[in-house]
This record gives C-alpha cells, structure tokens and sequence, in this order.
C-alpha cells in the first residue's frame, strides 16, 4: 500500500505517484494542496503504526487532523471529495473496512458508556455489554494484525520489481 506523503528531511513531501494520478495531481494545484494532501493521508492511510491519527475516534479525528495542519477553518477545495473518493478506493479492502468497522462499534460502545446513567433498567445492557467486549476487543486486534500484513503485503514487490496487487 503506497502512502500519499512520505518522510524526507524533517518533513514530509507527496509521493511520486501523486504527480501522476487523478484528482490527486489537481489537488496539488491547489492553494495550500499539500496540506489537503497530508489531511488526506492522515485521515485514511491505515497503516496505524505510521499514522498517528488513524486510530482517534471519527468523531474527533477530522476536526484534530486539521488543527494540527493549521486547516481549521480554511474553505475546502472543490475537488477534495473527489480525491477523498479516489484515496477511499485505493486504501480500503474486505479487511480494512471489517477493522474500520469494529473500531466504530467499539468507539460507540465507549461513548454509551461514558454517557449513560445507570439506573435499574440498563444495569441489563451494560452486564451485557461488558460481557461481550473481550469478544470484540480480541476480534479487534486480530483485524489490526491483519491490516498490518496488508499493508506489508502491499508494499511487496514481485520479478520485474512491480508491486503485488490485493483486492479492493
């Protein structure tokens, strides 16, 4: 799996492929195109041990994302969900989009959680709750392994120094 920035210096500067590819090559044109190219790999590039924004939950994780890149309240590029579109095809596969799932339903349960009042009528669905969550937890984890060897499997290269292809 190809990232769409990579580290050079101190900082990090687009991959070569991004030059060459639609709508990502317009969005470089763009006023500040390079930061919308960093929001959008840190947003979905799911190699978690690289990005450090990949595993904040969905509900903080663009507001964050942009204030950090100093994008808070700059207007969005017209063709941003097209490129938002375009990194969606490439990135996710049946075992990023199983993860990206779980890390949702575990996100919910969190906020649930933390927001319910606990009184004699939900006492039932927390037990239940609690009970369920080493299930998933573990069905959690085992996801992230396997998106980990994804990415490695994508970043292969086979004879003729072309990469390996994996379902989308």
């Amino acid at each position: 799996m190809t990232p769409l920035i990579i580290p050079q210096g101190k900082g990090y500067i687009p991959n070569q492929f991004v030059y060459e590819v639609s709508p990502l090559k317009e969005l470089l044109k763009e006023e500040n195109g390079e930061l919308w190219l960093k929001y959008l790999h840190y947003y979905y590039y799911p190699d978690f041990t690289d990005n450090p924004f990949y595993l904040l939950d969905e509900f903080r994780k663009k507001e964050t994302i942009l204030g950090s890149l100093g994008l808070k309240g700059v207007k969005e590029p017209s063709i941003l969900k097209s490129c938002e579109e375009f990194v969606i095809k490439i990135y996710e596969n049946p075992v990023i989009r199983l993860h990206n799932s779980l890390k949702i339903s575990i996100d919910k349960m969190s906020d649930f959680l933390r927001n319910m009042t606990i009184d004699d009528k939900n006492i039932k669905n927390i037990e239940s709750l609690i009970k369920n969550f080493s299930t998933i937890l573990d069905n959690y984890q085992k996801t992230a392994k396997s998106v980990i060897e994804s990415i490695k499997t994508g970043n292969q290269k086979v004879r003729g120094n072309q990469k390996i292809g994996y379902d989308l």
